[in-house]
């Protein structure tokens, strides 16, 4: 599997042009790696060259000018250009609210909110909706109580969500509950590797089994 870290495809185009390819040099295996990054960085210069159409970068004006908001139209524009990529990972940092997490919650949500949103627009005007799955996960929960510095401590259970044409809506567990509590924590009531075998067995038809280490009933959240 390769993976290609980027965040402006022009810049990562026009770089990679200019890294010129080096023979085979035997006998040094760390080399010999770093030439077969070089390789694999090759493969997805040809791939987006051929697919990345000029037209798509109008997708980017769609968009809110926040860095998540960027990530979302690049990932919009591999979509709709069907660059073969089975998995796109975009980020959002800034939830470890140990202080004054009221305002910094509703800056990081509605930034959430209107890039998905655009998202979600852009790819069911493209007609590519039906075949997008967006997944959240996160390191970690919040606490429940309010600490001394008006913001919230690490915690444990926390809720995800999957949007997608193929998602069916609703809630798949059981409403979290203030009592009881565990420690001062939400008690999980759902697995997370039935969340991740779910998307592995239903969305990409491979062995949720073989990713979480044992076999987990799915989840109904996918059509």
């Amino acid at each position: 599997m390769r993976v290609v870290s980027l965040s402006d495809v022009d810049v990562f185009l026009r770089r990679a042009a200019s890294v010129k390819p080096i023979g085979q040099i035997p006998g040094n295996p760390p080399l010999q790696h770093i030439l077969q990054v070089q390789r694999e960085i090759g493969h997805a210069v040809a791939a987006l060259q051929e697919r990345l159409t000029v037209q798509t970068q109008s997708l980017v004006d769609r968009f809110p000018n926040s860095r998540l908001g960027r990530d979302l139209a690049l990932a919009a524009r591999l979509i709709v250009s069907r660059v073969d990529v089975p998995v796109i990972k975009v980020s959002q940092s800034g939830y470890d609210t140990h202080s004054h997490q009221s305002a910094k919650h509703r800056r990081l949500l509605t930034e959430l909110a209107q890039g998905l949103a655009a998202f979600r627009s852009a790819l069911t005007d493209s007609g590519d909706w039906n075949r997008t799955l967006v997944m959240s996960y996160g390191e970690f929960g919040r606490r429940l109580a309010e600490n001394a510095s008006a913001g919230t401590d690490h915690g444990t259970a926390t809720p995800y969500f999957v949007l997608g044409g193929a998602v069916k809506p609703g809630l798949y567990g059981e409403t979290p509950s203030l009592t009881p509590l565990d420690g001062g924590d939400l008690r999980f009531t759902v697995d997370l590797r039935r969340y991740y075998g779910t998307v592995a067995s239903k969305w990409f038809c491979v062995s949720g089994a073989g990713i979480v280490g044992e076999s987990h009933d799915p989840l109904g959240f996918l059509l």
